[in-house]
């Protein structure tokens, strides 16, 4: 009799055990090949090849290193198994959205330029948002008027004092002694202001010095209390700042330190991961630079657990949403929800998970959570809505979320947020 029990238990384990053609564990390094078979002595290169090639019960492990890429996986785990991307050993691994520019020559003065072809030719309010431009992992201001501020803190910015006035609709002027003269066209240019407790933005149509007219994203009736003007090569008059010009795909820098900008970041990809139409994923322990992760609406049993992620949203216009995106018995003022849907960590779908994480600096959202039965627990969430929208660290649609243990700071508005432009009144639980 124990010598049966030995042999059915010697059976079992055989059934268990992996075939000799399955990989369960596939390796990446930045100095790998995507021609090499993917294990720990011949990694792969690209996160995306590996993602090409799990399967239910498989793991992405990265070594330590930056990765540029976008990543799509190609299959979605199950529920008892999942696929994973995770750092080998905890070793440090960014992926990073952003390329490296280099060719720079100068321009005029201490303002540098460099021929790169980025995302954005102007303002975009679908798609990519806005570009930028990194020195060191730190987000450097576009060029604007009156300058951010010393400690390029983007939640403490500095502004012109009143001026601007409604003229009906989406027209506006700005009346203001501290507008200069300057060398271009004022027209094209942009304004954010703030009024009351909504920001608005909008784009200058014309005028001169300190009279200038422009036309806002949505129509308003009252006047702008403070506001900041972009959008012009003729802005750019402090270290740090940059312009973009996309009709001559011409970026110009004035460096932190005046010396030639060397390996300056920009941004060129939205998405660490793009897990729209896919299931039961986890990724752990992974760094984001310049990007998020996004779900989709049948996404489920993703769990995003000890990631550190920075900048993962940016946009510099606040336009309405569309009346498809109205809540029933919702008032009109959709501009107050601008990219409240499309910025943050946005988990769609149900039943997926943020955990033991941190996300630092964003445009809008710090985690958005759409759909079901989501839970967002012992993250920090600080220095998001630097564009003061309805946007939060924390912004909600759907039922039967669960936000526990987590520390919120630093952010334009509300920390947990609720919007019923969009969201309605129907959630529960």
């Amino acid at each position: 009799m124990k010598k049966l029990k030995i042999i059915i238990l010697g059976m079992s384990l055989f059934a268990l055990a992996p075939s000799k053609n399955e990989q369960t564990s596939y390796f990446v390094a930045p100095d790998g090949s995507d021609k090499n078979p993917g294990t720990l002595m011949r990694p792969l290169k690209s996160v995306q090849k590996c993602a090409e090639l799990v399967q239910p019960g498989s793991t992405c492990w990265l070594r330590g290193g930056t990765y540029r890429e976008e990543i799509i996986p190609k299959t979605s785990g199950t529920k008892t198994k999942p696929i994973v991307f995770a750092a080998y050993r905890n070793e440090p691994v960014t992926i990073s959205g952003t390329e490296i520019v280099n060719n720079w020559s100068v321009h005029q003065d201490s303002i540098y330029q460099a021929d790169v072809d980025l995302p954005v030719d102007g303002y975009s309010d679908t798609g990519f948002f806005a570009n930028q431009i990194f020195v060191n992992g730190e987000m450097m201001p576009e060029a604007r008027l009156p300058n951010l501020n010393k400690k390029r803190d983007y939640l403490r910015p500095k502004f012109l004092g009143g001026g601007l006035q409604s003229q009906g609709g989406k027209a506006a002027i700005i009346e203001n002694k501290e507008v200069p003269e300057i060398d271009e066209d004022w027209a094209g240019a942009r304004v954010w202001t703030n009024e009351w407790y909504t920001t608005r933005t909008g784009e200058i149509t014309g005028g001169t010095a300190d009279r200038l007219t422009a036309e806002m994203t949505a129509e308003w009736e009252r006047g702008g209390f403070w506001f900041y003007l972009f959008g012009k090569l003729s802005l750019l008059d402090d270290r740090g700042e940059w312009f973009y010009d996309g009709s001559q795909e011409a970026l110009y820098f004035w460096s932190p330190d005046d010396k030639a900008p060397q390996n300056i970041e920009v941004k060129q990809r939205n998405y660490a991961f793009d897990l729209s139409d896919r299931s039961h994923i986890e990724i752990r322990h992974l760094n984001l630079f310049a990007n998020t992760i996004v779900t989709g609406d049948r996404s489920t049993g993703i769990v995003i657990d000890g990631i550190r992620a920075k900048y993962v949203s940016h946009h510099m216009t606040l336009p309405p949403l569309p009346e498809s995106e109205k809540a029933y018995e919702s008032d009109d003022a959709l501009f107050l929800a601008a990219h409240g849907h499309d910025t943050g960590i946005q988990l769609r779908g149900s039943n997926n998970i943020l955990r033991n994480s941190v996300i630092d600096w964003s445009s809008g959202n710090g985690v958005l959570l759409e759909g079901n039965d989501h839970q967002v627990t012992n993250n920090i969430i600080l220095n998001t809505n630097y564009q003061v929208s309805y946007a939060a660290p924390v912004r909600l649609n759907g039922n039967g979320h669960k936000i526990t243990y987590n520390t919120i700071k630093r952010t334009g508005r509300d920390a947990i947020a609720w919007d019923w432009h969009t969201a309605g009144t129907d959630g529960r639980n």
